[in-house]
């Protein structure tokens, strides 16, 4: 996708599934983001954090009566740990829970423009990073190495 000027502002993109097309659009700065971690061979370094999890959005708070209006729920629809945490991930070895809810990655907020697997594109794997974790009610820092 092109502006007014001929600058490239980003790639739109749709995918189909269930019969129903689903359009998204890449902004130009993330794909030279990742097109220049691809050229100095550094995608090996992207980080891995190891949970499922849901956007927190508008919606989602009004449906199940959150307290926050933004963040990273760790869930699994079974409701099972292991399947909501991955095994050996950097996720379970910082003790991070099903139910928890990531707010903020190196103190940057995890909102619907700052999504959790961008703010986590920012950093590479093996560096340490410090989430804002919402647990039954009451924030805390912890530490991962990705």
């Amino acid at each position: 996708m092109v502006d007014y000027s001929g600058q490239v502002v980003g790639m739109i993109g749709f995918i189909e599934k269930n019969n129903a097309q689903s359009f998204f659009l890449i902004p130009a700065n993330k794909i030279k983001m990742i097109v220049n971690r691809a050229i100095a061979k550094e995608l090996e370094k992207n980080p891995i954090l190891g949970i499922y999890y849901i956007p927190i959005s508008k919606t989602y708070v009004i449906e199940n009566n959150l307290s926050i209006s933004s963040g990273a729920l760790i869930h699994s629809d079974s409701g099972q740990q292991g399947l909501a945490v991955l095994a050996n991930s950097p996720a379970q070895k910082a003790g991070l829970k099903l139910g928890d809810i990531i707010t903020a990655v190196g103190g940057k907020e995890v909102t619907a423009h700052n999504s959790l697997s961008e703010l986590l594109y920012e950093h590479k794997k093996g560096e340490q990073v410090e989430l804002t974790v919402l647990r039954d009610g009451q924030s805390m820092a912890v530490k991962v190495d990705l």
